[in-house]
C-alpha cells in the first residue's frame, strides 16, 4: 500500500521498475497508490476504485473512469 508514498519521483520509478522486474519472474504485483504519473509510466492493469466501487479496469497502464 503506497510504497511509494514518501519517495521522491526518481526513487518512486525505480521501485517501479523493480517490482515490474519482480513481476518478470512470475510473481503476481499489487500495488495501491494515488500517483497517476506514476501509473501512466507503466504498462499494466490499473483498476481503479473510488468510493469503494470499482470505476474502471483497463489492460493500458492509465487511469479512465467508465463514465467517460
Amino acid at each position: 500500500d503506497e510504497p511509494t508514498g514518501d519517495l521522491d519521483a526518481a526513487r518512486s520509478f525505480g521501485l517501479v521498475s523493480l517490482l515490474e522486474e519482480i513481476n518478470k519472474l512470475g510473481t503476481t504485483v499489487l500495488v495501491v497508490t494515488h500517483e497517476q504519473d506514476l501509473v501512466e509510466r507503466f504498462d499494466k492493469r490499473v483498476i481503479a476504485i473510488d468510493d469503494g466501487v470499482v470505476i474502471s479496469d483497463g489492460m493500458d497502464g492509465y487511469y479512465r473512469y467508465e463514465n467517460e
